[in-house]
Formats: C-alpha cells, structure tokens, sequence
C-alpha cells in the first residue's frame, strides 16, 4: 500500500471516530450556553452587548448564527462544529510535517482526541487557525497579510489563543525583519493584526456590572497557592492530561512532586527547541501569559490548561517544516499527551457527558411538561432549558429568561436562600430543577413557604456535574411575604 494510502486512511479513520464521537457527544452548559447568546441577540449589536457577559470573542458566535435562523435546536452546533475538527484532522494527518508515528500520537491525545475535537465549543476553529498560521508560515512566509489575517481570526476565537496569537505574531514579526524583508511590507499585516486584537478586546472586556462571582481581575493577586494551581495545571496538566493533582493539596507540601514535574515538562520542552531559541521562547511566553491570566484574571479549567499542548504543537510544526529533525524528546512529550485520550473516549461512551439533553426530553413527554421551570445553579440547569427552548425561573437573579446572565444581579445568592426566592417568584406549580438533592432541611423550609415539593424523577449519569433532579412545585398555602437575604 502506497504511502499516501496510510495516511488517508489515518484521517479517515480519525474523521469517522470524530464522527461519532460528535453524534453520541451530550452536550453540556457552555455548549448551548453559546447557542443560546446566539438565538437571543437578535442583531450584532446585541450579540456584541451579550459577549460582554460571556468572556469569549465572537468569532464563533458568528460562524452559529446561521444555523439559528433554520433551527431552533442546538444540536446544530455540532453540525456547525464538525467541519471544522475534520479540516484539523485532515490537516494534521494529511498535510503537516510528522511523522506518521507522530500524527497518530497527536490526533489520539486527550485535547484533539475529545476536549477540543468531540466537545462542540470556540477552542477548535482557534486550533484550526493556529496550525494554518504555522503551514502558511513555513510554505508562504513572505505572506503577510495571509499570516497576519490567520492570527487576526484567532485572536477572536477565545482568551487563550488570543493570548497565544500575540506570541506568534511577536515571533513571526521578528522572524520577516530578520529575514530582510521591508518594514512597508511588514507594518500593513501588523495593523491587520492589532485591529483584529482590538476588535477581540472590546468584544471580551467586562460589562460594568459583571459579576464579581465569575471574575473578580487580581483579587487574588497575593494568593501564591492559586499560582502554583495556574502553573502546575498549564505547565503539567497542558501537556499530559492525566497528571491532575488534587485541589486540596495546593498550598500544602504534597504538591511539591507536582511542581518538580511541571518544571520538568518546561525544561524539557525547552530542550526540543534548544536549536531554535525562538521558538522555545515563544513556547514559555505563552506558558507564563496563561499561567498569569489563570492566577490573575480567570480560574482555569480543563478546557484552558490544553492551550500549552495547543502552543507546543504549533511550534513544532514550524520548526519540522523549517527543517528541525524529528526529536525523541518530542516524541515522548507527544506519546505522554497521548495516555489521555482513550480513556476519555471510553468514558464518553460508558456515560453521558451531560443529561441535559435526557432531561429535556423527560420533561417535554412528561404530565409536567407545560409546567414553568425553576432552576437552581441557573448556568446548570439553563441547559436543559434551551433544549426545551422555554425559558427559565432563575432564582438566583430573580429574573427569567432562556440563558443565565453573569451579571452582578446573581452575586450573593446562597442555595439556603432557595426557598424564599422561589416562593416570591412561583405564580402556579412548576418543577424545580436541581444538580444535588433537597436535603430533608430545605424541603421542610419550602414547607415553610407553602409550597409542597416531590421528588419526581432524577438523571444522575453524567460524567460531568449536570446530572439533574426534578422535583414538582405545589402551592399548599398562600405565599409569603419575606425576601431572601444576601450574603
């Protein structure tokens, strides 16, 4: 078999895993969250007033909208989504510079094995731009504007590879001046590309009144352990997704062997760059810009931590392409990125990623289907709601509506003030939604309130946090009168 034979079927046959990864793939609350922004803007300028909430830039956000003009199910995300893991599958597999050894590593590891690739969200076309940029950077450098306009798209896609695009563009900056090309040729990419960044930056700067429960810039400046958190988790987890130290460890001496091995990952990584500083430079830059938003700006999680692996990838794209040999170092680091991804694969299958979607469709074929809905967190539990595409009761804003808002509105809302809120805002019976059991306590203090509350029917296999319990809503006494109070 010829070898260009084996590599069209390692991308077919990543491109039908993909496939039906995507097709089986629950989607979960940041999934529809971004569809439900989308559905309810109505015009640009409301998309653009509603990212000022969201933290993300709105690149993907535009490549939805049309699907929300034929479609009011968000299972069209996925369709929307889909083309763009396949063109990094066919990208990797088919056009970079590894080894074939190398290609199968990347495409099989956890982050475009299944967080980046199966799970249907803005990380994926910023991964697609990013390897474009690297292609068009070793096969068309003195493309200017091309290069620039690839980073310029990725700047707009979310935080982290805006982050990562400022580094490459830095570097590709360096990379022509040294090269002896004319700043005249330089300068109109480089405006390209800043005019993208701004347009990224004012689209993700915070609204006034944003809530202080979701980012809160330097409040915990001071906090050395939350540093070592971002460092370890960007530094380590980024790259070998099944290092995951416990949170209660951070801060106390047990997390040391989680340092050592953060710290070695950097040097090593270094090392497969060490014929070509630059690289390794922007390699760290990325890494400590990232480390620093985490500890700085916004918690991390899961889905950020892979932008290092994202990073590395990238830059040793550029160097094969220019002509660095094939690197063991490099190769372990690839084959230690790889442990994650079956068994993440293996999980999705054995169980749903999020029971939004079941719970939907519990309801709606349910006697309770016409009833209004609460729910309790409202960023959770608005998941089932936009597959139902109804609003729903937020108590923790006091508001209603089809998606939460991370406004100031729900800050200070604790689960004992629960009760309360509902009961002054319940006009008729209607169901509850929860992601943890009523305790025998908060039933009785909804007994309090009048209201009779039943547990009807609980979906509770998730793989993530939104398992759901459904409880009904019954008025037994007329409502009281009291507020909830605020912490």
């Amino acid at each position: 078999m010829s070898t260009r034979r084996i590599d069209i079927l390692i991308a077919a046959g990543f491109a039908v895993l993909l496939l039906a990864n995507i097709a089986h793939h629950e989607m979960w609350r940041d999934e529809t969250l971004a569809w439900m922004i989308v559905r309810t803007a109505h015009s640009p300028a409301g998309l653009f007033a509603a990212l000022h909430y969201d933290g993300h830039p709105g690149l993907w956000h535009l490549l939805l909208w049309p699907a929300t003009w034929v479609t009011t199910d968000p299972v069209a995300i996925k369709v929307v989504h889909a083309p763009i893991g396949l063109a990094i599958i066919g990208l990797v597999a088919l056009a970079s510079p590894f080894s074939r050894l190398e290609r199968v590593l990347i495409l099989g590891g956890y982050y475009l094995g299944f967080e980046y690739l199966v799970i249907s969200r803005n990380y994926a076309i910023g991964i697609l731009l990013a390897l474009l940029h690297a292609q068009a950077r070793v096969r068309a450098p003195d493309k200017v504007l091309l290069n620039s306009a690839l980073l310029a798209l990725m700047a707009n896609t979310n935080v982290y590879a805006a982050i990562f695009s400022g580094v490459l563009a830095l570097d590709y900056a360096r990379e022509r001046v040294v090269a002896g090309m004319a700043l005249r040729r330089i300068i109109p990419g480089g405006a390209l590309y800043v005019a993208g960044l701004l347009i990224a930056l004012a689209t993700v700067w915070p609204a006034a009144d944003m809530s202080r429960e979701i980012t809160n810039p330097l409040a915990q400046a001071y906090n050395f352990s939350l540093f070592v958190y971002s460092f370890i988790y960007f530094a380590a987890t980024g790259l070998v997704s099944v290092i995951w130290p416990p949170n209660d460890i951070i801060g106390d001496a047990a997390v040391l062997p989680y340092v050592v091995v953060a710290v070695a990952l950097t040097v090593t990584v270094v090392q497969v760059f060490r014929p070509r500083p630059w690289l390794a430079a922007v390699f760290l830059t990325t890494l400590a810009a990232t480390t620093l938003f985490g500890h700085l700006v916004y918690t991390a999680s899961y889905r950020h931590f892979g932008i290092t692996t994202i990073a590395f990838l990238t830059c040793l794209w550029i160097a094969r392409g220019q002509g660095a040999a094939p690197s063991r170092i490099g190769q372990v680091l690839l084959a230690l990125g790889f442990l994650g991804g079956a068994p993440a694969v293996i999980t999705h299958w054995q169980e749903p990623f999020s029971m939004g979607g079941a719970t939907a469709r519990w309801i709606a074929a349910s006697e309770y289907a016409a009833r209004p809905l609460f729910g309790w967190p409202d960023a959770h539990t608005a998941t089932v709601a936009a597959f139902l595409d109804r609003d729903i009761a937020m108590p923790q804003c006091g508001c209603v509506g089809p998606r939460a808002v991370f406004d100031r509105a729900r800050d200070g809302f604790r689960r004992e003030d629960l009760p309360v809120a509902v009961n002054r805002m319940m006009t008729a019976p209607s169901l509850l939604l929860m992601v943890a059991d009523l305790s025998p306590e908060e039933i009785t203090a909804f007994a309090g309130q009048g209201i009779l509350v039943r547990l009807v029917q609980s979906q509770i296999a998730a793989w993530s946090d939104e398992s759901y319990r459904i409880y009904t809503l019954d008025r037994v006494m007329p409502p009281a009168t009291s507020t909830p109070s605020r912490s």
